[in-house]
């Protein structure tokens, strides 16, 4: 274990370089994370679909044990957001020295639960000038983010909370940081990940639980009318669970239904 402000990379690293990696983003709390079953399966199938060649020795225990082992060291056992790195190491682009697996896990402390609604619904709106390719890679979390840095900078400048990005059919792929959701009518939709959203924990979790509520949940493109036109809007990531959104632009959504969510979620 070092400090995380000392160096750990050399200027031949492929994730410096090409984006050529990936990252879990994991909510702790007391001895084991949020939506922990989520996330290992998505974490190793990631390892598999971008060609590691994972050791023996990495499994599921191994993950686990490295990040409480951290977390005990930070003194962040109570709550903490981990972040897993994985990259190639270093080489060119066809030339990687090897195909194994290195991995950085950082944490942070972390404030507030996860299904504290918040009282003041997020400003966000359209970023234009990226787009999210909706491809065989587009649903992972790559270290490869250009277009959601971008988007990141324009929400910032333009005081918005956060910044959808559409895809190349020019309908909703997801946010910088999170999965969005929509109701209409008292249908709860989300884009399927062929349209280009990351395959997020959260969202996953919600599209599998829903149905033992009173809400049910389906996959279905937006368009920007259909969203523009939706009741109610919310966005959702592993670390902040639900957030709805206020507003897109100069349109206003309601909150109508989201302490209720919220409370039948916590259920589950």
């Amino acid at each position: 274990m070092i400090e995380s402000s000392n160096p750990v990379l050399l200027a031949d690293n492929r994730s410096f370089r090409y984006g050529d990696g990936f990252f879990e983003t994991i909510r702790w709390e007391g001895n084991t994370a949020f939506l922990w079953e989520y996330h290992v399966k998505r974490f190793f199938s990631t390892l598999n679909e971008l060609a590691f060649v994972t050791p023996t020795w990495w499994d599921e225990a191994f993950l686990k044990s490295s990040i409480q082992a951290l977390v005990v060291k930070n003194k962040h056992e109570r709550q903490a957001r981990i972040r897993c790195t994985v990259f190639r190491g270093e080489g060119g682009i066809y030339d990687a020295n090897t195909n194994i697996p290195q991995l950085i896990i950082q944490s942070w402390p972390l404030e507030g639960g996860l299904f504290d609604l918040n009282s003041n619904g997020l400003d966000i709106n359209i970023f234009r000038n990226a787009i999210k390719t909706a491809d065989s890679y587009s649903a992972l979390k790559t270290n490869s983010a250009m277009p959601y840095i971008m988007a990141a900078q324009f929400a910032k400048s333009n005081r918005y909370n956060d910044a959808i990005l559409l895809n190349q059919w020019g309908r909703v792929a997801d946010t910088t940081i999170a999965n969005i959701f929509i109701i209409n009518n008292n249908n709860i939709i989300t884009p399927p990940v062929s349209e280009g959203c990351v395959n997020g924990v959260f969202r996953r979790f919600l599209l599998e639980k829903l149905d033992k509520t009173g809400f049910g949940a389906q996959e279905l493109a937006i368009s920007e009318h259909i969203l523009k036109n939706a009741n109610q809007i919310f966005l959702t990531n592993a670390i902040k669970g639900i957030k709805w959104v206020k507003s897109i632009g100069s349109l206003t959504y309601s909150n109508k239904f989201m302490d209720e969510l919220v409370g039948e979620i916590q259920k589950i």
